[in-house]
């Protein structure tokens, strides 16, 4: 949840901070809801925020298991309608698919080879899977240390830095221009939002 959430800011921006789309607003901390599904179960307080004059409130979930972009819209949907200052927007399928999209930075860091990194990282079935494959096989002792589980805990299936160390190359070596340019599920969600001038009361 918190490397989505630091994704969420990099991607809406182009660079490193939201201002770049609204240099006037201001922006409540991002809210750590403990899970996706924690998420969609406070959707509705997020639709009555967005509801409230010069507020504007942004999800941003992983696709995951669900068959479609719309199908998990109209679900989390569930009949309700959706104000025009309420964005939810879906990364396809898994928010690791838009850490891998900047193949060059992501080999520079990791040590994974260029030609191991999945070119569309949005077609990967599993990309939080794929990109631990990638970096058990090729990548550097440290990164491994970070990014694996402990071969003693047969319950996590990362390790336990996991998201501070993706969120530290997504700060350090991400660039947003660079990943749009393997991943249409970024590029999407950038272009709708870039689209957004802001209201001044």
């Amino acid at each position: 949840v918190s490397l989505i959430n630091k994704l969420l800011v990099v991607q809406t921006c182009g660079t490193t901070s939201m201002e770049t789309y609204f240099p006037s607003s201001t922006f409540n901390q991002i809210i750590v809801t403990g899970g996706v599904g924690e998420l969609k179960k406070k959707i509705t307080p997020f639709i009555q925020i967005a509801n409230t004059s010069g507020k504007a409130a942004l999800i941003l979930t992983d696709l995951d298991q669900s068959a479609s972009v719309q199908i998990l819209i109209d679900d989390w949907r569930g009949g309700r309608f959706f104000p025009d200052n309420f964005f939810l927007h879906v990364a396809v399928k898994e928010i690791e698919s838009w850490v891998l999209a900047d193949v060059n930075a992501f080999s520079q860091w990791s040590g994974v080879p260029k030609n191991k990194i999945p070119q569309n990282p949005d077609n990967e079935y599993d990309a939080k899977q794929t990109l631990l494959n990638i970096v058990s096989k090729y990548g550097k002792s440290d990164i491994k240390k970070d990014l694996l589980p402990n071969k003693d805990n047969r319950t996590s299936k990362v390790g336990i830095s996991y998201n501070s160390s993706l969120v530290s190359f997504i700060n350090n070596f991400w660039r947003i221009d660079e990943a749009k340019l393997n991943s249409p599920s970024l590029k999407y969600v950038d272009q709708c939002l870039s689209q957004y001038t802001e209201i001044i009361p």
